[in-house]
């Protein structure tokens, strides 16, 4: 019998069992280490900027010079010279001097000011402020970003295309990173069709495979070996006892529920996995199984694709920040208006996929053995387990799926 547990239940029991994971390091070359998880601090080996910078367009000069700067009294300094992009100034800059400075152009030793060109007019070999500015102003001084020793990004960050940039900004052409967790998907069922042009009578088409192939693969989490299985006892176990052997993940989907050839739980027991979870009180994905065996986890997914697709999404993040211990991720989320009604009388976490389109929310009508669609929603909404609906009209909360 199941012993459901709330998602948020779930989330937490999977965040405490992550210790010790039998994880594996291997360096990275930065440009090419996008999804990988770090698996050591980073520090800062370079001041960023190196020289202070102008943000502007326009003059640098003395705070001093130009403090009383105004319309009636403009300041008038002699142009000494230009700052070249790329270039080193070397010069000092004395009083009642300026020197043109384009944007993101050093701001030469002396300077401690840059005034907008649009405050300033050119008078033979002299240059005209008619507008005083604060000291430092439109300037970004020396190591203001980064400076050298600092904490640049902290084990357990997922690399993105921004991390990449601030890596390379430091000339860090290399990175230690955890080797991308492995994964077994086994999918089990009489009525599954292996490589048949034609179906009979009683077969479907094997789906689940591919769905969570795909979802993992966008997770960074490679895979090592997709099975299908006949729902016989013991080739459920030979196949889950080598999963285990050679992945660090193992995904079933099917044979999760409490039916005669619904074994997943019953090989879990044999081998002596440690059960801690079996069922979720969401509506679709009741029949799912969270387990541990040899400090690896187990995941079974309901057999119906689209169940099975909702709690992947709903758990990979989770299941991610507790293997590498990464920040939290927050579910993402856009809103928007609700254009028909959503029941639920199952007494269970509603999960409804629908269609999001210019802020409005279409439910989308299904039963979780469909897959088309699937092809259609972009997102899920949530009615709570102990309300009855959301109605029309109202703006709501519409989430991520897992790819």
């Amino acid at each position: 019998m199941f012993n459901v547990k709330t998602l948020q239940e779930v989330k937490e029991i999977i965040l405490k069992h992550g210790e010790n994971y039998p994880l594996k390091k291997q360096m990275v070359r930065t440009l090419e280490s996008k999804g990988y998880i770090l698996s050591k601090d980073i520090y800062a080996l370079e001041d960023v900027p190196l020289f202070n910078r102008s943000t502007v367009d326009g003059y640098a000069c003395k705070y001093d010079d130009i403090k009383l700067a105004s319309e009636s009294t403009p300041a008038i300094l002699s142009i000494r010279g230009e700052v070249h992009m790329g270039k080193e100034y070397k010069d000092t800059l004395q009083h009642n001097q300026a020197i043109i400075v384009p944007t993101g152009g050093q701001i030469p030793s002396g300077s401690d000011v840059s005034v907008m060109i649009e405050n300033t007019e050119l008078l033979d070999d002299s240059v005209l402020i008619f507008k005083k500015a604060s000291k430092y102003e439109n300037i970004i001084l020396k190591s203001a970003d980064i400076k050298i020793g600092d904490l640049l990004i902290e084990k357990g960050h997922k690399i993105t295309s921004r991390t990449i940039g601030a890596l390379m900004s430091q000339n860090i052409k290399e990175i230690e990173c955890y080797m991308p967790l492995s994964a077994t998907i086994i999918s089990s069922g009489d009525e599954l069709a292996l490589d048949k042009d034609e179906l009979s009578i009683g077969e479907v088409r094997d789906i689940n495979t591919y769905t969570i192939k795909e979802t993992l693969k966008n997770h960074n989490i490679a895979i090592d070996k997709a099975v299908i299985i006949r729902d016989r006892f013991e080739d459920y176990k030979e196949t889950v006892l080598q999963a285990f052997e050679s992945s660090d993940i193992v995904f079933a989907s099917g044979a999760s529920s409490v039916g005669e050839k619904d074994y997943t739980i019953h090989v879990l027991q044999d081998i002596g996995a440690e059960i801690l979870v079996h069922g979720l009180n969401i509506k679709p994905g009741k029949p799912t199984i969270v387990a541990k065996h040899q400090n690896k986890y187990f995941i079974g997914l309901p057999g119906h694709p689209t169940s099975a697709y909702i709690v992947l999404s709903m758990l990979i993040d989770t299941l991610i920040e507790s293997i590498y211990k990464t920040a939290h991720i927050e579910d993402y989320y856009i809103e928007g208006v609700l254009q028909s009604n959503v029941h639920n009388n199952s007494g269970r976490m509603f999960i409804q996929l629908v269609h999001y389109e210019k802020g409005e929310i279409h439910p989308l009508h299904y039963k979780s053995s469909m897959i088309h669609t699937l092809t259609v929603a972009n997102g899920y909404i949530i009615v709570p387990a102990t309300s009855e609906g959301i109605y029309q009209g109202e703006t709501i909360k519409v989430y991520k799926l897992g790819d």
